[in-house]
C-alpha cells in the first residue's frame, strides 16, 4: 500500500464543527480516527442541532403568538375605526330654541328684563347632567342633576326682572314643563290660557311639554333620548299702554296674527341616536351616531305694535337647525334653514306702513346676510349662516375632522332698536337656535340585550340541564330578523351533548365544541320578548360545559317623528344590532355514590378465594416488572461471557 493511499482524507458533508480537532479535514492515516473521535462529536453536532431546532421552533411559535395576538384585532376590525359600547361611551348632545327672546338694559351679568317665547330645551350627558347649561342669552334650559342622564324642558311665555344666570325668570306664565330621566316616565305637559298677565304680557293659550328617555344600559333607540317643546299663541310683551282683558294695548313685542293659524308659535328641541350617514346620505357604518335638532314656526313679529313705527317680521314656513356626529371622518355636520323651499320660494317677509319687503330662499342665503334698517327705529339682521355657540356673527360653526364633534347657533333674525325708537330693546332675536351634539371615535355600539339562565348551579356526569335564551326589545322599534347562536365549549374531561331543543334549531358539533343556530325567530314588538330554550346533557368526567350567546336582529317601524337632514333619512330604521349574553359556565362533577359503588364489590358477591385475597387489585405493574426484565438481562448477559469465557478456554 502506497502511504499516501494509507492516509485517508474524509470529508462530512453538511456539518459544521466548532471543536478544534474537528473544525477542518481531519487527517487520519488508518481511518479509526473518524470512526472513533469523530463519532461521538457528531452525535454532539446531532444533538446541539437539533436542540437548535427546537429553539428556533419554539421562537418561532412565540413569534407568531405574538403577530397572532398583536394584529389578530386589526384583521379582525371592520375598516375605520372601533366603535364604543354605549355603556362604556362618553355622549353629549344638547338643543334650545325660543321663538322669540328679548333683553333690554342688562348691566354686567345682570338684565333688566328678559322675555322668551316659547323657550325649549333638551340635554343629554352619558356621565350625567353635572352642571346647568345655558344658552348664548345666559338662560337656563338645562339644570345640575349628576343622577339624571338626560332632560328636557318648555315653558310658552316667560319673563323675568333684574335676573342674572343663575336665576330663572320669575314669571313663567305655562309652568315650566321639565322632565328628567333615568328612570323614564310619560311626558310631561303643563297648559293654560288665556293668560292676563299685563302690564308685562298676555297670551290666549301656552303650553309647554317635556319628555326624557335616557337609561345607563340600554340605548333609546326610536325615540328622543330627550326632548321639549313649547307653544305659544297670541303672545304679548311690555304694554306701553292700558292692558286689558283682552290684551296689551301697545305691545313692544306681539308674536300674533289676526287668523288664529299664523298667531302661533312652536318651538322644539330634541337629541337623538342616528345612523352613521354622511351629509349626503351616504352610510358611513353600522353603529350609531347622535343628532341634536331644533324645530321651530314663528308667528309674525310685531314691534310697537298701535304706534306709528310699528313694523312686522313675518317668517314663513318651519326653520330648523341640526348638527349631527357619527364618530367616523366626514360624519359632523350642520344643516340649518327651512324644511323645504325651493331657491325662489318666499322665506321672509318685512312688513312696514310703507310697503312690505320680500325675500327668497336664494336673497336670504345666497350671501353672508342681509342688512334692513329702518330709519329712526330699529336694525335688522336677517340670513345669517350659522356661528360657534358664543361666537362673533363671523365665526363658523364647529365641527371635528373626525366626526366626533359640531356645534352651531343661529337667529332666523335679530332686532336692535336705534336711539330714537319709542322703546329700548336691547336684543331681540327671533327664531334663536342652538345644537351641539359629542360622540367618541367610531360611535357608539348599541348592543341587542340577551339573556341565559341555567336551570341548574352544577351537573353531574350523566344529567341534563336546560338553558334559557332571551331576546328582550326596550326600544321603540320592532326587531325584525331575529336570530341567536349559542357557542359551547368545555374544558377538563367534561363532554357536552344537544339534547333537545325548543323551538328547533340546527345544532353542529357536540362533545368538545359545537353551536346551536336559531333563526327566523319572527318579529318582537316595543317592550315585549322572545325565549328559545336547549335541554345539554353532560358526559365525560369532571370539568365545566361553557357557553356564550349571541344575538342579531334589524330595526323596523320606530317611532314618530324619525330624522331627517335635508330631506335625507338618517333615522334608525333598517339598522343592525347585535349582542352578546354573559359567559355561562355549569361546573360538571362526578357523583360520589357511583364511584363508591365501582370502589367497592358488593359484600354478597360470589368472589373465588384467589381474587378476594387481592381485594379486587389487579396485578400491578411497572417498576418491579421492570426490574424483572433488567436482571433477566444481566443474567443473560453474564452467561455469555461465561459461555465465551469457556470457549476461549477450551
Amino acid at each position: 500500500m502506497r502511504d499516501d493511499e494509507s492516509s485517508k482524507v474524509v470529508r462530512i458533508p453538511y456539518i459544521r464543527f466548532k471543536q478544534t480537532c474537528v473544525s477542518r479535514v481531519t487527517v487520519c492515516p488508518t481511518g479509526i480516527c473518524l470512526a472513533t473521535a469523530n463519532l461521538a462529536v457528531i452525535e454532539e453536532v446531532r444533538m446541539q442541532r437539533s436542540m437548535r431546532a427546537k429553539k428556533k421552533r419554539r421562537v418561532g411559535a412565540i413569534a407568531v403568538s405574538v403577530l397572532v395576538a398583536g394584529l389578530g384585532p386589526l384583521l379582525l376590525a371592520t375598516p375605520g375605526q372601533t366603535q364604543v359600547p354605549y355603556a362604556q361611551a362618553s355622549i353629549k348632545a344638547s338643543a334650545t330654541g325660543t321663538v322669540v327672546h328679548a333683553g333690554a338694559l342688562q348691566s354686567g351679568a345682570t338684565r333688566l328684563l328678559d322675555g322668551e317665547v316659547a323657550f325649549s330645551g333638551a340635554a343629554y350627558d352619558s356621565q350625567g347632567l353635572t352642571q346647568t347649561l345655558l344658552n348664548e342669552m345666559q338662560r337656563p334650559f338645562a339644570p345640575v342633576n349628576a343622577s339624571k342622564l338626560s332632560s328636557g324642558r318648555a315653558s310658552g311665555l316667560e319673563v323675568g326682572l333684574g335676573v342674572t344666570p343663575k336665576d330663572p325668570n320669575q314669571l313663567i306664565l305655562a309652568g315650566e314643563a321639565d322632565a328628567s330621566s333615568p328612570p323614564s316616565g310619560p311626558p310631561v305637559t303643563k297648559e293654560i290660557g288665556p293668560v292676563p298677565a299685563g302690564p308685562l304680557a298676555w297670551a290666549s293659550v301656552l303650553r309647554g311639554t317635556a319628555d326624557a328617555n335616557a337609561v345607563p344600559s340600554v340605548c333609546a333607540l326610536g325615540t328622543d333620548l330627550s326632548n321639549g317643546t313649547a307653544f305659544a299663541a297670541d303672545a304679548q310683551l311690555l304694554d306701553a299702554g292700558k292692558s286689558t282683558p283682552t290684551g296689551l294695548q301697545s305691545p313692544v313685542l306681539a308674536a300674533d296674527a289676526p287668523t288664529p293659524d299664523r298667531a302661533v308659535s312652536n318651538s322644539t328641541s330634541r337629541t337623538l341616536f342616528v345612523s352613521q350617514r354622511d351629509s349626503k346620505g351616504k352610510l358611513q357604518g353600522p353603529d350609531f351616531g347622535v343628532m341634536s335638532e331644533v324645530r321651530e314656526t314663528i308667528a309674525p313679529v310685531t314691534f310697537f305694535k298701535g304706534t306709528p313705527n310699528q313694523f312686522t317680521i313675518e317668517v314663513l314656513g318651519e326653520w330648523v337647525l341640526q348638527t349631527v356626529a357619527t364618530g367616523l371622518p366626514g360624519g359632523a355636520y350642520v344643516h340649518y334653514g327651512p324644511e323645504k323651499a325651493s331657491p325662489s320660494t318666499p322665506i321672509l317677509r318685512v312688513i312696514q306702513s310703507s310697503g312690505t319687503q320680500t325675500f327668497s330662499f336664494q336673497d336670504v342665503f345666497g350671501s353672508k346676510g342681509l342688512v334692513i334698517t329702518i330709519p329712526g327705529v330699529a336694525e335688522i339682521a336677517i340670513g345669517e349662516d350659522p356661528r360657534a355657540i358664543g361666537g362673533s356673527d363671523t365665526s363658523s360653526p364647529e365641527t371635528s375632522p373626525g366626526g366626533t364633534k359640531t356645534s352651531a347657533a343661529v337667529d332666523v333674525a335679530r332686532v336692535r332698536s336705534l336711539p330714537n325708537a319709542p322703546g329700548d330693546i336691547e336684543d331681540v332675536r327671533v327664531g334663536h337656535m342652538e345644537a351641539s351634539a359629542l360622540v367618541p371615535a367610531g360611535g357608539v355600539a348599541c348592543p341587542l340585550p340577551i339573556t341565559k339562565i341555567p336551570s341548574v348551579s352544577s351537573v353531574n356526569v350523566g344529567g341534563t340541564f336546560t338553558t334559557t335564551f332571551t331576546v328582550n326589545n326596550p326600544f321603540q322599534c320592532t326587531l325584525k330578523n331575529v336570530s341567536i347562536t349559542d357557542d359551547v365549549t368545555t374544558d377538563g374531561l367534561a363532554t357536552f351533548s344537544v339534547d333537545s331543543t325548543d323551538p328547533t334549531a340546527a345544532v353542529t358539533g357536540g362533545g368538545k365544541t359545537g353551536t346551536i343556530s336559531w333563526t327566523g325567530l319572527g318579529d318582537i314588538k316595543p317592550g315585549k320578548s322572545e325565549t328559545v330554550s336547549a335541554v345539554f346533557g353532560a358526559h365525560g368526567g369532571t370539568g365545566h360545559i361553557i357557553d356564550i350567546a349571541k344575538g342579531s336582529a334589524k330595526l323596523a317601524d320606530c317611532g314618530t317623528p324619525g330624522a331627517t337632514v335635508a330631506g335625507v333619512d338618517v333615522s334608525v330604521t333598517g339598522a343592525g344590532l347585535s349582542g352578546s349574553s354573559p359567559l355561562v359556565s355549569v361546573p360538571v362533577g362526578v357523583q360520589t355514590a357511583v364511584a363508591a359503588a365501582v370502589a367497592t364489590p358488593p359484600s354478597n358477591a360470589a368472589v373465588a378465594p384467589e381474587v378476594a385475597k387481592n381485594s379486587g387489585e389487579l396485578p400491578r405493574s411497572g417498576r418491579n416488572i421492570l426490574i424483572l426484565v433488567a436482571t433477566g438481562f444481566l443474567l443473560i448477559a453474564a452467561g455469555a461471557v461465561a459461555i465465551k469465557t469457556a470457549s476461549y478456554g477450551s
